[in-house]
């Protein structure tokens, strides 16, 4: 069942491209939108590029929620390069399902010289207003909880880089935020 739709920013070389394959060819994306704020030399089916400014901007993120249609929307807010580890979409869907959270978000990987080092990230606390806590590299959002904190709290408003952190904080006002320790 392709239950996600994915979003990345844009970013030039092989590893970006590698990422983009990856989240074309699973089983679970229906569509992957790349957002980028000028036009890209990128080919290929099963994505489409977003011209937007920065992606926490408000105004960036109204629309992209304006064109979702899956059930979960899949985040990669960062710059840095990502690489799924196999089965990951499948843990955090899976994640989302049972735990029937508004957001998920999973420890990561961190990639140098001496290879991959785990990056445990730390447990979302209800209440918690900090613009700056870590998600990692991927925040999965239910697009249900989304439509409905979006519905009785109001829009994202047209901010220059704190849409992201606007969304969150309704989304936690009613729904649970699940941290996927692994």
């Amino acid at each position: 069942m392709r239950s996600l739709t994915a979003v990345l920013s844009y970013r030039p070389g092989s590893f970006f491209e590698k990422t983009l394959l990856s989240l074309t060819k699973s089983s679970l994306v229906e569509s992957v939108v790349v957002v980028c704020p000028k036009p890209i030399p990128l080919k290929g089916d099963g994505f489409r590029v977003l011209p937007a400014g920065p992606f926490p901007s408000g105004e960036t993120i109204n629309l992209i929620l304006a064109e979702i249609r899956t059930k979960y929307l899949l985040l990669f807010p960062g710059s840095e390069p990502i690489s799924l580890e196999p089965q990951a979409l499948e843990r955090v869907v899976g994640t989302a399902e049972s735990k029937e959270a508004g957001i998920v978000y999973c420890d990561l990987y961190d990639g140098g010289e001496l290879g991959k080092t785990l990056h445990p990230l730390n447990d979302y606390q209800a209440g918690s207003v900090r613009d700056d806590f870590e998600f990692g590299s991927m925040i999965l959002f239910s697009t249900d909880a989304v439509r409905k904190s979006l519905e009785k709290y109001g829009p994202v408003p047209a901010v220059k880089s704190a849409g992201l952190y606007d969304l969150r904080l309704k989304v936690s006002i009613d729904h649970s935020v699940h941290h996927l320790r692994e």
